[in-house]
């Protein structure tokens, strides 16, 4: 995911201030995603059995 928002803002022309608000924007959904819990099934994984 952090490759796309890099891919996206190497996109953006920093000349235009609409693109500056269109960046931030995009910066503060990426944060809110990953500050939110893991899902159960990245946690929860079974005990690896060893030889």
């Amino acid at each position: 995911m952090l490759q796309q928002f890099v891919q996206f803002v190497g996109g953006l022309n920093s000349q235009n201030p609409k693109n500056w608000i269109l960046a931030v924007r995009c910066l503060r959904g990426l944060l809110k995603e990953a500050g939110s819990a893991p899902h159960p099934s990245l946690v929860n994984t079974p005990k690896a059995v060893l030889p």
